[in-house]
């Protein structure tokens, strides 16, 4: 009797411990496993016992922001307009088909910097500041707080202002334009900007802790509208300063009455001082016009002179920002900054000039927007040339990061250690972007709702149209047809007519999930956060990308 009750307490012991400790949550193929657990605190603190020992190795993000993957041409593609990135990419990694997970700023640094969609983090809107919610824990914290890393953030973009708790949680020094408050509360108001790099960050480079390892953040607008050298620091920033110069400058642009929408958006585009005219002389509200256009009006009365001359505006900036990566990379090997590092320079997206009717970037997925340029450079693994072709995120960065000091990762990150990918042990994984269309960003009355799935050869679109109720599919072969012209759903074609691999195909029912919820709710609750009200219809489902026999998958 007493070996039969020893028996079943043994049985019972192997039934429910294993429910008690953490485990990992089911996963489709491709996927890497989801700790149900969490690894670290809100404030980054390591709540799995003690932490473990890790590598002090340092890291450095420099994001150039707007700076489209053509741009650069890695390994035996031709010489393009960023001679010095080149340079950097064949003395370390180059990985061409690196995608980003929005197609702008705020969403994208918030995915970096956490780990998780922009559905998941929550920062899409533009505003004050961007804020994530107070309980979610930032890889700039958790490197802080348990392993004692310095951090510090460095950016020209006046929306970081704000609140301690911003995307920039974990950041404990800094600067950035129009002033920035990052935990603890310390204001930050010099501003950083790519050819006066150095000597921005000599004060806090002087001032490091040796014995400590750190994690720069550098962000620079130098690419983004408006286009060109002297729209920027520290060409701007003297006139600005000056203000009578700076009326001289808004003066010269002359009268802006008479200006078409097209027009308004080539000054936006291309003048700081033309901004300012135009406000002046016609309010705040005259920007939507331009706005109105670059989203629908292009598409409606294309005009390829001006994509094309915006386009040239945009390069000779690009090329501006490209002697300024030379200048900062030059400057801080001088300082030793650059030794025992992780120097990663990538873009949080891309720029449109007509591709797909668009001008500008924020408000579609199409390749000219999420094909961004990737590099990594440091020792080990790091070093080059190499060049990779399998498809990666810009979510991969923190989590390859962490992966080489050891440290234990984010739980339920959505990127991925591409140190497999570097040995050779794993290939490249399909890459998730999200847009949302809002009449704050396009000045019309459109909402919607985008996913993309992309790796080095298919590209999937779902897109939720919400004032129709409607929801589109389309699916582009990338190899025969870069361009995106061609939509292989079309005529009731089935995505399991297609050669997909089962990683590609489970991220795709993970976005079309997303979107058909998205939809489901709106039809349930009849309002949107959005506007109430918007109609809806049902739409029945297509069948699972795997096919028919997938479906019970």
């Amino acid at each position: 009797m007493r070996q039969a009750l020893l028996l079943l307490l043994v049985v019972a012991l192997i039934l429910v411990v294993p429910r008690l400790l953490p485990q990992d949550e089911p996963k489709g193929p491709g996927e890497p496993p989801r700790r149900t657990s969490e690894v670290y605190a809100a404030d980054g603190t390591y709540i799995l016992g003690s932490a473990p020992e890790i590598q002090p190795r340092n890291l450095i993000l420099l994001l150039l922001d707007t700076v489209n993957r053509d741009a650069v041409g890695f390994g035996d593609e031709p010489a393009r307009d960023m001679p010095n990135l080149r340079a950097l990419a064949k003395r370390g990694v180059a990985f061409r088909e690196a995608a980003t997970v929005a197609p702008w700023t705020i969403p994208t640094v918030a995915s970096v910097l956490t780990g998780l969609l922009p559905t998941e983090h929550g920062c899409r809107t533009d505003g004050p500041a961007p804020r994530l919610l107070e309980s979610i824990v930032t890889y700039a914290e958790a490197l802080r707080t348990t392993f004692g890393f310095q951090t510090a953030a460095f950016s020209d973009v006046p929306w970081y202002r704000g609140s301690s708790w911003s995307i920039l949680q974990g950041f404990e020094a800094g600067s950035a334009g129009q002033g920035l408050q990052v935990r603890p509360r310390r204001p930050m108001d010099s501003g950083f900007w790519l050819h006066g790099g150095i000597e921005i960050l000599t004060p806090w480079i002087e001032g490091l802790d040796p014995k400590r390892p750190y994690m720069l953040f550098l962000h620079t607008y130098d690419a983004h509208d408006p286009y060109g050298e002297e729209n920027h620091p520290p060409a701007i920033l003297p006139m600005i300063q000056d203000q009578q110069a700076y009326a001289e400058a808004v003066a010269a642009v002359g009268d802006t009455t008479q200006m078409e929408p097209w027009e308004i958006l080539r000054l936006v585009l291309t003048s700081q001082a033309g901004r300012r005219a135009l406000i002046q002389q016609r309010g705040a509200q005259i920007l939507h016009e331009g706005t109105r256009y670059a989203w629908q009006g292009y598409r409606q009365a294309p005009r390829p002179d001006l994509a094309e001359e915006l386009r040239a505006k945009y390069t000779a900036g690009v090329r501006w920002t490209d002697e300024g990566v030379g200048k900062l990379i030059a400057g801080l090997e001088a300082k030793g900054m650059l030794e025992n590092t992780l120097f990663v320079v990538f873009s949080d997206h891309g720029e449109a000039f007509g591709e797909h009717g668009l001008i500008g970037h924020g408000r579609q997925l199409d390749e000219e927007l999420i094909h961004v340029p990737l590099v990594m450079h440091g020792p080990g693994p790091f070093a080059g040339p190499k060049v990779v072709d399998g498809s990666v995120s810009v979510v991969d960065i923190m989590p390859t990061f962490m992966d080489w000091i050891g440290a234990p990762d984010l739980a339920r990150t959505r990127g991925r250690s591409l140190l497999p990918l570097l040995r050779g042990e794993a290939e490249g994984h399909p890459a998730t972007a999200q847009a949302r269309v809002v009449p704050e960003t396009t000045a019309t009355d459109d909402k919607r709702l985008l996913e993309a799935v992309r790796d080095e050869r298919w590209k999937y679109i779902v897109e939720y149209d919400i004032n129709r109720g409607a929801i589109e599919e389309r699916l582009f072969d990338l190899d025969a047809d870069p361009g995106e012209r061609t939509n292989l759903l079309a005529g009731g074609k089935p995505l399991h007519a297609h050669a997909l691999s089962k990683a590609f195909c489970a991220a795709v029912e993970a976005s079309r999930d997303r979107i058909w919820e998205a939809a489901d709710g709106i039809r349930e609750r009849g309002f949107t956060a959005y506007s109430a009200g918007v109609p809806t219809t049902e739409q029945k489902r297509p069948a699972p990308c795997g096919g028919p026999e997938a479906a019970g998958r």
